[in-house]
């Protein structure tokens, strides 16, 4: 008994012990969240700083990313996520990870900052201005699992990563120009950190999409449009309606008042109208509201100014600035600068006042696409000891006051650096003559969503057909053109075999006759327009959709295109060119040689015209010759006047007195003006012819009604 007691009081105590001992808990699997963002601060004391999306529902646990310098700098680098910090040598920079948590997010997003702490000495003011270091490479570890969207306006939440928007066939025109609408109003509304592809259901199902959030659009007969969350899978938000209706509720999908849609349903949404362009925008419209600039050194603020902004091309700038500053010893030295696109614009050293004002003007030949404000402040105290100094310099600009007004005109060569501003807000789209294929609706949409994310302004997309495009005079995009369509619209390079010619001193030239894709902007009438098209083959659509893709990567897009050609050749990566090094095709040459047949028909015009009025003029001329010689003519009774000036007589009166009339001075034979000379000594009816063939200032006293009347 007192062993099975004792084997009872084992069992006993290891199971308490078992009980007491804590379980290891279950590890949960942590995944990595990339981005694309990255961070560069510039100078001893610079900062800058950005968020990052954390999809709800999974929570953050680390931060990682890479930190490089591209100048050697004594000091540290300082990155601080939330609460968290780390800090890095200045001159090495490095791998670096930093704990977070779900308690550092704020609406939905990780606040990130990085800042350069640079040394210098204490008892001066020697600051580095060229220290450069970049965080790039973010990712966020995290765990969870990113929670199901329940009403519509949680659809479109900041930490969406990727949209699929989904037709059922790229032929049907309603659907096709809601979906390219829908593309649109979602670039407006995420940056490049979050992919938009439109594509077909058929071309969804053929691939592993993973995408965070599909929009299927699909036609029916009613006039409004109808709005449901699909449960099950992948997030899926249902509209459905006619053409005209589709368009207005895709257009609604970029719009911030989408959050009032707090239900899993909804219809008739509708976004329409566009915003009023105006060619003066403050600082503030253009997103720095109040710039401060501040402490001994050196504190600048850039402003982004691009062309779109105003809602057309620039061809001059004027910028008016005004603000208040700190008052300024007489002794200390501190200036105001601005830079245009990093060029020295203005520089003021700043007075006893307070008050600070500039009024400039940028000429065409310093304007860009996307250009750059920059406005500095360089401060010296009188005893050079930035550390001793009580009061540092400050300058704060009035962002509602000051101004930047923009004076329509083309300033850029013929590029894609034209787009988008050219479009103003306005973004028509044909496609090629043929039908439409999945591979193009694709391209479409990638070049739709990089001409959004360049352009400060909504773009409001429409479809067009073809024939319409070809003869209308906007500027626009052409998708899928073949080799007749490239014909029509006066490509620069067309769809058949081409080579280029050596440039700048360089003996390399190619010659392509096979199959390719291009690219390209150009210029036909003063109309601006973009082609992507390829020729006739089976690789064709493959290389279109390179080149769509390409112009809509990430981070830069449309923003990485440079020169006006970019090819997409069979297992090569796509190739910039310039249309000025290629060798004229013979399509090219021939179109240049035909004489139209309007040109042709009025050369024939003024031909006759012009043989018409020297019959004219030669006919006038014989009948004026024989009435002279008959004054001369001493048997000539019938064609002699009746009555004539004999004190004024000459061998040919008419002659001289008509030269002298012509000349506007008097024959030096004959005493009287033109007027007496024309009126008395000459033949009436030799007047009234003579009066016909003579310059318009010759002013006879005898009117021609006059002359008949005197016969």
């Amino acid at each position: 008994m007192r062993s099975k007691s004792r084997l009872a009081l084992a069992a006993a105590g290891l199971l308490l012990l078992s009980l007491s001992t804590p379980v290891p808990a279950m590890s949960l699997e942590v995944e990595t969240l990339k981005y694309s963002q990255t961070l560069t601060v510039v100078g001893t004391n610079a900062t800058a700083s950005t968020s990052l999306a954390v999809p709800r529902g999974l929570t953050p646990i680390s931060l990682t990313g890479t930190l490089t310098a591209e100048v050697a700098a004594i000091g540290e680098v300082v990155i601080r996520a939330g609460s968290s910090e780390t800090r890095l040598d200045a001159a090495r920079g490095g791998r670096f990870t930093l704990r977070v948590s779900a308690a550092m997010i704020q609406d939905g997003r990780l606040p990130v900052t990085l800042t350069n702490a640079l040394a210098h000495p204490t008892d001066s003011c020697v600051f580095n201005l060229t220290a450069r270091a970049t965080a790039k490479n973010l990712a966020l570890g995290v765990t969870g699992q990113n929670s199901t969207p329940s009403t519509i306006d949680e659809f479109f939440t900041q930490d969406v990563r990727s949209i699929g928007i989904v037709i059922a066939d790229a032929n049907q025109a309603g659907a096709n120009e809601a979906a390219l609408v829908a593309d649109a109003a979602l670039s407006s509304r995420y940056d490049r950190a979050t992919s938009i592809l439109v594509l077909t259901a058929s071309a969804l199902a053929a691939r592993d999409h993973g995408f965070d959030r599909i929009v299927m659009l699909t036609e029916s007969k009613s006039t409004d449009s109808t709005i449901e969350l699909v449960s099950g899978g992948t997030a899926t938000l249902a509209i459905t309606g006619s053409p005209d209706a589709l368009r207005a509720a895709a257009a609604a999908l970029g719009s911030d008042n989408l959050k009032l849609a707090d239900r899993a349903e909804a219809s008739k949404l509708i976004q329409e109208g566009q915003g009023a362009l105006t060619h003066t925008l403050t600082l503030a419209d253009l997103g720095a509201a109040a710039p401060s600039l501040h402490g001994w050194g050196r504190s600048t603020v850039f402003i982004s100014v691009p062309q779109s902004a105003f809602g057309s091309p620039v061809g001059t700038m004027t910028i008016h600035l005004t603000g208040v500053h700190t008052p300024v010893p007489s002794n200390d030295q501190i200036t105001m600068s601005v830079l245009w696109n990093g060029q020295l614009a203005d520089s003021q050293l700043l007075s006893e006042g307070d008050e600070y004002t500039a009024v400039l003007s940028i000429d065409a030949t310093r304007m860009r696409r996307d250009n750059g404000l920059t406005l500095q402040l360089d401060g010296l105290p009188d005893d050079g000891n930035c550390d001793q100094t009580v009061q540092s310099a400050r300058l704060d600009i009035n962002g509602a006051a000051s101004s930047i007004t923009a004076s329509p005109g083309q300033s850029l060569p013929v590029a894609f650096e034209r787009f988008p501003q050219t479009l103003g807000q306005d973004l028509p789209v044909a496609y090629g003559s043929g039908t439409v294929s999945d591979v193009e609706l694709t391209a479409a949409g990638h070049l739709v969503s990089s001409l959004q994310r360049a352009s400060a302004l909504p773009l409001s997309v429409r479809v067009v057909e073809f024939e319409e495009f070809q003869a209308a005079s906007y500027p626009g995009l052409v998708v899928g053109a073949g080799t007749a369509d490239a014909d029509a619209l006066g490509a620069s390079l067309r769809f058949h075999p081409w080579r280029t010619v050596p440039e700048g001193g360089e003996t390399f030239s190619v010659t392509v006759d096979g199959e390719f894709a291009a690219l390209e902007a150009f210029n036909v009438s003063g109309r601006d327009l973009v082609m992507l098209g390829s020729t006739d083959g089976e690789g064709s659509q493959a290389l279109i959709a390179q080149l769509a893709a390409y112009a809509d990567e990430d981070p830069a897009g449309w923003f990485a295109l440079a020169s006006d050609l970019l090819i997409g050749l069979p297992d090569r990566e796509p190739v910039v060119l310039s249309a000025t090094v290629l060798v004229p095709q013979a399509q090219v040459a021939e179109e240049f040689s035909k004489v139209p047949i309007w040109v042709g028909i009025a050369m024939l015009v003024i031909l006759a015209a012009i043989g018409g009025r020297f019959l004219i003029v030669r006919r006038r001329s014989r009948t004026i010759t024989e009435l002279i010689d008959g004054l001369d003519d001493p048997k000539g009774e019938a064609t002699a006047p009746a009555t004539i000036c004999h004190e004024h007589r000459h061998s040919s009166p008419t002659r001289a007195c008509g030269g002298a009339c012509i000349r506007g001075a008097p024959d030096p034979r004959n005493p009287c003006r033109c007027g007496s000379c024309c009126g008395t000594c000459v033949c009436r009816r030799c007047v009234c012819l003579a009066a016909r063939l003579v310059p318009a200032d010759w002013r006879c006293p005898v009117a021609l009604e006059h002359c008949a009347s005197s016969k």
